[in-house]
């Protein structure tokens, strides 16, 4: 077997690999900007005269402090509603990015 014959599979091997290992370190990269699913590290809170007011002031505070990707109440995490007295009541979420389908 000639050296020529030589070099050839083992540069096709060296290719190889190369090639696999840019393809493992794109894979592991994430992609720039927020993705589906990624989330604020604290709750957001909003008081409302009743639940689905106290849900709506959420959603405009956290559209203003973060953009309107960020304050769907659907893709938000540890949600709830609760009474705080008679006529209030505090909606608290965790602020998740979600981009819904249209």
């Amino acid at each position: 077997m000639s050296s020529k014959s030589k070099i050839g599979p083992v540069l096709a091997g060296l290719a190889a690999l190369v090639i696999g290992g840019a393809v493992a370190q794109a894979a592991q990269m994430k992609a720039a900007g927020p993705q589906p699913g990624d989330c604020k590290g604290a709750l957001s809170v909003a008081v409302g005269a009743n639940p689905a007011v106290a849900q709506a002031m959420w959603v405009q505070m956290v559209a203003a402090q973060y953009g309107k990707n960020w304050a769907h109440w659907v893709g938000a995490r540890d949600k709830a509603i609760v009474p705080l007295g008679a006529q209030s009541y505090q909606a608290r979420a965790t602020p998740c990015f979600y981009y819904p389908v249209q």
